[in-house]
């Protein structure tokens, strides 16, 4: 995982993770969190889909691989977790260490919004992310 992750815990039964995190160089995420993936993408993965929900209010959530943008924008709800799927263009760069970056329009604290204490920026909920053909 590249930055932007916060630590795998249980929700709804599920080990997610919440993105958002704050870059420990002190570079504030807000107002566009991002968060990352590095890995090895195989020559046919013609997709990328993620298992998302929203903190608090819908997000918008764009998506690139090595800086190239896949697709358009996808807004993000709130109410559960929901499939998103990105296509990934002809021209996507393959092969070994790729970066696939998440950017998300915003993200709160769930103490800012009179949820808790927890003073976590929190933007999307991940359960999963998925390559494919």
């Amino acid at each position: 995982l590249g930055w932007g992750w916060h630590r795998a815990e249980q929700v709804g039964g599920l080990e997610v993770r919440w993105t958002g995190q704050h870059h420990p160089a002190g570079w504030d995420p807000l107002p566009s969190p991002e968060f990352s993936l590095h890995f090895t993408l195989p020559e046919d993965v013609s997709q990328v889909s993620a298992s998302l929900q929203s903190f608090y209010a819908p997000r918008t959530v764009s998506v690139r691989i090595d800086g190239l943008l896949l697709g358009e924008p996808r807004q993000v709800a709130t109410d559960a977790l929901a499939t998103y799927t990105w296509d990934l263009p002809v021209n996507a760069p393959r092969g070994e260490f790729v970066t696939l970056t998440f950017t998300v329009d915003a993200a709160l604290t769930p103490e800012s919004v009179g949820l808790g204490a927890d003073q976590r920026a929190l933007a999307l909920m991940v359960d999963w992310i998925r390559l494919s053909r």
